[in-house]
């Protein structure tokens, strides 16, 4: 039977070792960077008509953040591995009592947790910078978002090897 406080443990741990890494803002500069750039990249494109749609700026902030989702996403999951074998905690980790669905399950709740204040701060830039319904890109992510988390473990996976 799996274990919801073990579970809870992993995630706390992961914040924890996030929360202590001084590059911890680095989680949101490089999305909102690229939100920036693509953003006001596709207005300019949309503004001079080179684009043959008319809401090339939401298809681009759109895509900047499922892009957000599925490349924080798999650095998360694999800095979580590996982060248990740069502290040598591999051992430890098999001889508690807790088990390795638990750990993924874990992980993949930290990662959840992740993208979720990426995707909040990534929308909330897009709603305040750019002329974006936040209901219509809020729907929009929301069709696309359950293929970038099964597509995560594609990614990450094949990292940790």
């Amino acid at each position: 039977m799996i274990s919801f406080p073990s579970i809870w443990a992993i995630v706390i741990r992961h914040m924890r070792i996030l929360l202590r890494d001084p590059n911890v803002l680095l989680y949101l500069y490089w999305p909102v960077l690229d939100i920036l750039i693509w953003g006001y990249l596709g207005s300019w494109i949309q503004k001079l008509q080179m684009a043959q749609f008319k809401n090339y700026e939401v298809a681009a902030l759109l895509g900047i953040l499922l892009w957000q989702v599925a490349g924080r996403g798999a650095n998360t999951i694999m800095n979580a591995f590996n982060e248990e074998l740069w502290s040598n905690n591999v051992i430890n980790l098999f001889s508690m009592p807790i088990r390795i669905t638990e750990w993924i399950a874990g992980v993949i709740l930290f990662y959840a947790i992740m993208v979720m204040i990426t995707t909040i701060t990534c929308m909330s830039v897009i709603f305040m910078l750019y002329d974006v319904s936040l209901w219509y890109l809020f729907s929009t992510f929301l069709v696309f978002c359950h293929r970038c988390f099964s597509r995560e473990f594609g990614l990450a996976l094949p990292r940790c090897k």
